[in-house]
């Protein structure tokens, strides 16, 4: 059984049914009015809740009728988007000496994209597993 289904969860549906979190006091739309990890950690709202809970529940907040809803502002963030279609060939095999040594660099070609990709980077000499 889920806990919206519970008896428990219905009871203070039933009583608190006119009880709203303003979309202003709402921590759960802090992120889509923009608000960057490093700003919530500073977010009382955030770690302790919003105060009118911890009153009595004739202060909490009424749902009026007469109440429009807007969807918040989109904040609008560039991307940068980089593609580039080609047909010819990144490494040409013939300008390598032996097959090993074309291998090696291919080897080191995909260390490097690895490396940007991930905050884990590996450094030094090859490894056996980046061989195979």
């Amino acid at each position: 059984m889920s806990v919206t289904g519970s008896p428990e969860y219905r009871h203070i549906r039933r009583r608190h049914s006119g009880s709203i979190s303003p979309g202003e006091d709402n921590p759960a739309d802090f992120q889509s009015r923009g608000v960057n990890a490093d700003q919530l950690k500073g977010l009382d709202t955030w770690w302790r809740g919003l105060a009118w809970l911890s009153k009595s529940v004739e202060f909490w907040p009424r749902d009026a009728d007469n109440t429009e809803w807007s969807p918040p502002e989109e904040s609008k963030i560039p991307h940068s988007v980089l593609h580039i279609l080609t047909t010819a060939l990144l490494l040409d095999p013939t300008k390598y000496s032996s097959y090993w040594k074309l291998l090696r660099v291919m080897v080191w070609v995909f260390r490097f994209i690895r490396n940007i990709r991930r905050a884990h980077k590996l450094s030094g000499e090859l490894r056996a597993s980046e061989l195979t």
